[in-house]
Order: structure tokens, then C-alpha cells, then sequence
């Protein structure tokens, strides 16, 4: 439950950080699209595993805050200079909750940047004084985790993933979340991946290829600096920063999390609605759109994925169903079998236990392989 009250709130401040986007864009813009952007935020499937699993309650609790302290320092330049200390406040709060945080100086500087300062480096100096205070809290938080917890990433993953190994996967682990958020198929609570042994794997070479390609349409994007672009620009950014801390060169116990995506997915759901906004329309105004299909086309969508988040919540309800779904997807997963094992054990089927225990072990020895 009070997992499910921080997802709403962030959905609602999702609801009024597309206003803000679109606003700098197009101040009479459709008034439905910010709902539609919120929705699907909040219906999507793959965020059962940052709300169903209680472990993950991290992941919305930073997001709010997050979200919030990005809204307060907007608010800060359009309304008053006293709300700023707020907005650092939520920043520090977001940190608390979790280390993804830590992209927000940077989101802030973008969007000042790309909105508040319509791309001139000399306006987003003129605040230079209200940015800097991020970067120091900052610099303050990874010294603390350097020096007192022994290290800036995350320390169980050494025995997992090489650096190496982890940063030539995260092109097709990006590619893999923004096919989980188009198409909600091969949703999973624990992903198995094999580390690549060469950068020239096809799925590996294909996927840098396809990063580089949205680095080029990014500086295309830049460069035109029109309305659209500036919102395409914008989702693009704010997808791939927020997703740096898990998704660079510092290791993770798993290469592949849904839950990872709750945050930067608020650019895919942007992208997705200025997409459905610009193709359902009339071609002479952005003013002028036809309501009728663009709402019966979203609402399609948002009933589609409601189904498939009902569906999917029903294997949080049972562990056994949970780890057999990862099973049948993964079923050289070593740790899918064991944690079934486990479940097995504590519900006294021994026999059952024991059989996914020695797969365990079998694939365990197999993939150390």
C-alpha cells in the first residue's frame, strides 16, 4: 500500500512535469497529453517490479523526490527564490533513498539549458550560483560513499561482472529496456544474462551501433532546435543520464533490472505520447488535433498495459509462480532454480526443494564454466 500511494504521487508529479515540458514548447498545448504521459507511468507492467516487490520501494521513493526537487527548482525562476532551499532538500532526500539519484545535477542543468535558457550557455551561467550547490552535495555524497562505505559502485558485483564485461553489455541491456517499454514481453524479475567475451558479438556490436546511431540523431536534434526536436532531444537525454548509474562502467549484481527503468521510462512515455499527438492529427496545427482518435488510440494503449500489469501482479501474489516465470525464461539461471528451491523448502516440499537445489548446482558449475 505504501508502496502503491509513492507511485501515485510520482505519477502526479509526472503529470505536472509534461506540463512544464510542454508548456516551453507550446504554451497552448492539447491539455490531455500530460494525463496521458501520467497514465501510462502509472499502468505499465514493467513497474510491478519497482511497487509489487517490496524491496524495490527504493527506486519510487527517489523517484518522487527526484521529480519533485526538479519541479521546485523550475518553480524556483517562475515563482520565487525561496523555494530553492526545498528543492535541495528533496535532492538530498532522493539521495537517501537511492544511489540513482546522483544524475539529478545533471538533469537539472539539461533542462535549464534546453527550457529555461532556450539553449544559451550565457543565461544558464547567469545561475550558476543555484546549480552549484547540487554539485557540491553531490561530490559531498560520493566522498562519503568512497571513504566510508569502501566504494562508489556497488561492491557485491565485483565477483559477478568485470567492469569490462559490464560496460560492452549495457548497449543491448539499453536496447532490451526500450524493447521492454514498447513491447512489455519477457518481463522478468531476474534476468539472466551471459557476460560477452568479445565487444564483436553480434548482439553486442549491433547494439553499439545502434547507441551511435541515436548519439547522431541527438546532435540532428540539437541542431534543428525546433519544438519537437527540443522534446525529442529532451526525452532522449533524460532516458540515457538517468539510467548512468546503472547502466555505465560500474558493475551491478545483475546487467538487466526492470526496475531500473522507473525513472528514465517518464522520457519513453513522453516520446511515445508526442509520437501518438503527431501522427493523429492535422498536419497544419498543433493546435488543432483530432481529440477523438488521439484519445481512443492512448486510451487502447493504457487499457492494454493495465490488462498486462493485472496479470503480471498475480505472480507477485505466489513466489513459486514468480521463480517458475524466470525459469521459463531463463532456464539456465542457476540463482532461478535455487531461490525456487528455497521456496520449495520453506513450504516443507522436500522433494521439490531438492531437485531445483541440484540444478542449482548443475548450471552453477556449468556457467563457471
Amino acid at each position: 500500500l505504501f508502496n502503491l500511494f509513492i507511485h501515485i504521487l510520482t505519477a502526479i508529479l509526472i503529470l505536472f512535469l509534461t506540463k512544464k515540458v510542454l508548456y516551453y514548447a507550446y504554451p497552448n498545448y492539447f491539455k490531455l497529453l500530460p494525463l496521458f504521459v501520467a497514465l501510462l507511468f502509472a499502468v505499465h507492467p514493467i513497474n510491478t517490479s519497482a511497487i509489487a516487490y517490496i524491496f524495490s520501494r527504493a527506486e519510487p521513493l527517489a523517484a518522487f523526490f527526484y521529480i519533485l526537487s526538479l519541479l521546485i527548482f523550475i518553480r524556483t525562476f517562475e515563482k520565487s527564490k525561496k523555494f530553492y532551499i526545498y528543492s535541495l532538500l528533496c535532492f538530498f532526500l532522493s539521495l537517501c533513498s537511492k544511489q540513482i539519484a546522483v544524475t539529478l545535477p545533471a538533469i537539472i542543468l539539461m533542462f535549464d539549458y534546453i527550457w529555461l535558457s532556450n539553449f544559451e550557455i550565457k543565461k544558464v551561467l547567469e545561475k550558476k550560483r543555484y546549480h552549484i550547490p547540487f554539485w557540491v552535495i553531490l561530490i559531498l555524497y560520493l566522498l562519503f560513499r568512497y571513504f566510508y562505505l569502501g566504494g562508489i559502485g556497488d561492491l557485491e558485483a565485483q565477483s559477478t561482472w568485470s567492469r569490462y564485461s559490464y560496460f560492452t553489455m549495457q548497449p543491448y541491456v539499453v536496447l532490451r529496456y526500450i524493447q521492454l517499454l514498447l513491447i512489455p514481453v519477457g518481463l522478468c524479475i531476474d534476468h539472466f544474462l551471459v557476460p560477452p567475451k568479445t565487444i564483436f558479438e553480434f548482439r553486442i556490436f549491433v547494439s553499439f551501433a545502434v547507441i551511435i546511431g541515436i548519439v547522431v540523431l541527438m546532435y540532428i536534434l540539437y541542431r534543428k532546435r525546433s519544438n519537437i526536436s527540443k522534446i525529442v532531444l529532451f526525452c532522449i537525454l533524460w532516458f540515457f543520464i538517468t539510467l548512468l548509474p546503472t547502466s555505465s562502467f560500474f558493475p551491478t549484481t545483475s546487467a538487466l533490472v526492470d526496475n531500473r527503468v522507473y525513472l528514465p521510462s517518464f522520457g519513453f512515455y513522453l516520446g511515445i505520447v508526442l509520437f501518438y499527438f503527431l501522427m493523429f492529427g492535422k498536419k497544419d496545427s498543433v493546435k488543432k488535433r483530432n481529440t477523438i482518435l488521439l484519445v481512443n488510440v492512448v486510451g487502447i494503449h493504457i487499457i492494454l498495459l493495465s490488462m498486462m500489469t493485472f496479470s503480471r501482479n498475480k505472480l507477485f501474489q505466489n513466489p513459486i509462480l514468480l521463480w517458475q516465470d524466470v525459469i521459463s525464461k531463463y532456464p539456465y539461471s542457476s540463482r532461478a532454480h535455487n531461490n525456487l528451491g528455497v521456496v520449495y523448502h520453506k513450504r516443507k516440499d522436500y522433494n521439490e526443494s531438492l531437485k531445483k537445489f541440484k540444478k542449482a548446482i548443475e548450471l552453477n558449475q556449468k556457467n563457471d564454466k
